[in-house]
């Protein structure tokens, strides 16, 4: 697998997630601290900490199972 398709399986990735969690791993990616990304989306911070949690457990299992389902 090539840098550019592995960056395509996580973009597919993402786009699968729900729009809250998948705008939540915008924020953070882009370096804003859960208190900028809670005022930002008018949310609690321990919401913004759900939402990426919730996210990245998301794409984890995305991307093992289409792992998984490959013969290489």
């Amino acid at each position: 697998m090539t840098l550019k398709e592995g960056n395509q399986r996580v973009l597919n990735a993402l786009a699968q997630l729900p729009p809250l969690q998948r705008h939540v791993m915008a924020w953070a990616q882009d370096g804003f601290t859960d208190r900028e990304i809670a005022r930002a989306l008018d949310m609690r911070e321990a919401a913004v900490r759900k939402n990426r949690s919730r996210a990245r457990l998301r794409l984890q299992q995305t991307l093992v199972q289409e792992i998984g389902g490959r013969d290489e």
